[in-house]
């Protein structure tokens, strides 16, 4: 009975290791804002990947209901340019605190 019942341990943390990817990554020393961008990276491709199926669903003429796979493609490229303005932003906030540091520790 032993072992079987005990979580398996993550062989450099000696912590449980979690089912997600996400969390195991954190566990081994990745920093979280990393794992957030690499999370919005693979949530951009996801949207990518249907937008590309809808759209070929859409242009299909053996489709019945083409006009719903229309829709379903407008919302996908809806999401993923609100998806990279969101990225895009982060990225310049990011950029604007580091020249905002760097100013500070020229001046003091």
């Amino acid at each position: 009975m032993g072992r079987s019942m005990r979580p398996r341990m993550h062989p450099l943390t000696r912590r449980p290791a979690s089912a997600g990817p996400l969390h195991r990554a954190g566990e081994i020393g990745m920093p979280k804002k990393q794992i957030s961008q690499e999370a919005a990276q693979l949530m951009l491709s996801t949207l990518q990947r249907i937008h590309a199926v809808a759209v070929s669903f859409a242009n299909d003429p053996k489709i019945e209901n083409r006009s719903v796979w229309q829709a379903c493609a407008a919302e996908a490229a809806d999401a993923i340019h609100a998806a990279r303005a969101t990225t895009t932003q982060r990225h310049h906030t990011a950029r604007r605190r580091v020249r905002r540091a760097a100013k500070e520790n020229d001046d003091g």
